[in-house]
């Protein structure tokens, strides 16, 4: 993970700090992958990533702004993650959307308790709700740029078409993957549900379906 400052705290510029920054932030996503938000203290961050407690308030003066900089990080590398799967891919609307939900889905699932604090438990804390807003926007705009590439679908309601066929694919997704964030994993659900990736596979398929009708 690369450090990006935060309006909390004063970026490290030894090596040693920036070392110990980025073992703190690699065990607060470490613990929050496996334990998830409800177990997550500064002391558990501590003991993970073998920086004593003091060290880890003097980087992040408390538990908030630690947390604000795991979703920072996180979400950042995501978009990029994505950015660079759209841009690799051929101008076919079938290969956008399908590797655009591929993408979160694998992402999202890998670390479903992770993902179930990013969009669930940080929406109460106001400046982790507004990146989450500014992750929607710039997520929506990568998958709006690579559906116009493809030369498809087209017309004055495509902007719109692809809000809707976003909110479908991501909404769809959180739900499901907020649930798994909080069921034991093996613990049975219901028979019938499908796996992470024949949803995100029909997910895609839903989309494509709904641009070609309204601007195809």
């Amino acid at each position: 993970m690369t450090s990006r400052p935060t309006s909390e705290r004063t970026a490290p510029k030894q090596k040693r700090s920036v070392r110990s920054e980025q073992q703190i932030l690699a065990a607060a996503v470490a613990l929050l992958t496996s334990e998830g938000f409800s177990e997550f203290t500064m002391s558990s961050v501590s003991d993970e990533s073998g920086v004593s407690i003091g060290g880890v308030y003097r980087r992040f003066p408390n538990r908030e702004a630690l947390l604000r900089q795991v979703k920072e990080e996180v979400m950042t590398d995501l978009e990029a993650v994505v950015e660079e799967r759209l841009a690799a891919e051929p101008n076919k609307l079938t290969k956008v959307l399908d590797t655009f939900t591929e993408v979160l889905s694998t992402e999202y699932f890998a670390r479903s308790r992770l993902f179930a604090f990013i969009f669930v438990h940080s929406a109460d804390d106001s400046a982790m709700r507004r990146r989450g807003f500014d992750f929607h926007t710039r997520m929506k705009q990568m998958l709006l740029e690579a559906v116009r590439r493809c030369g498809e679908v087209s017309g004055d309601d495509l902007d719109s078409a692809v809000d809707i066929a976003y909110e479908v694919i991501m909404q769809s997704l959180l739900m499901r993957v907020t649930t798994a964030g909080s069921v034991a994993a093996d613990e049975p659900t219901y028979a019938g549900r499908p796996d992470s990736g024949t949803y995100a596979t029909e997910l895609a398929r839903v989309a494509r379906l709904y641009l070609i009708e309204r601007c195809g």
